[in-house]
């Protein structure tokens, strides 16, 4: 009798089942503070915090149309090169920059991932080389790009909140990835200094 071939579906499937299992067994609370600097027109708190815009456009952690993610650094000096190379990659002039306010958002997760620590990059088969690689066009940028959307997909499905990942602008710079669909009751983004959002023009 011929051996049954095993279906590679079934084995794809297995495979993100242990992932997911991964993840939430790993995950931990995060309780802290962080930053982004935000331009008049696109500073209100909903547009903020809400992840609508990355799932409409896409980013470096959620591919679009998918889900929605917001993003936020932990340190003040990383959120200003996040917002600077912001502005250089779509080509905007660097003047219009400014002005900017720095929005100080309080947060409390449930359930966060930290990919900085080498064990979860590890096992979940990313590297500090793809999480901090530039975006497409190249071979080498759509690879990287894919292993991010991969663990994104695989830590969002599992009902994780958010991710801690290294920046890309910043060398030892942090930033906080969350899946704002996800949040638990007990989870909140706290604006707490909503006086600083610039006006709409």
């Amino acid at each position: 009798m011929a051996k049954a071939r095993s279906n590679p579906l079934a084995r794809e499937d297995r495979k993100t089942l242990r992932a997911r299992a991964y993840v939430v067994a790993h995950a931990e609370e995060f309780t802290g503070d962080a930053f982004r600097f935000a331009n008049a027109g696109y500073a209100s708190a909903d547009v903020l915090i809400n992840g609508d815009g990355a799932k409409q456009h896409g980013g470096r952690w959620n591919p679009s149309g998918e889900f929605p993610t917001t993003y936020f650094s932990l340190d003040v000096e990383t959120a200003w090169a996040e917002k600077l190379h912001s502005f250089r990659h779509y080509g905007l002039p660097l003047e219009h920059c400014l002005p900017a306010s720095l929005v100080l958002i309080r947060i409390r997760l449930a359930q966060v991932l930290d990919l900085t620590a080498a064990s979860q990059k590890k096992r979940l088969g990313v590297t500090t080389e793809s999480m901090t690689a530039e975006l497409p066009p190249g071979p080498g940028g759509r690879r990287h790009q894919a292993a991010r959307y991969a663990v994104a997909r695989v830590a969002h499905a599992a009902g994780i909140e958010g991710l801690v990942v290294p920046s890309a602008r910043r060398p030892r710079g942090k930033n906080l990835v969350v899946f704002p669909s996800n949040l638990g009751k007990e989870s909140h983004l706290l604006i707490v200094n909503p006086e600083a959002l610039p006006k709409r023009p």
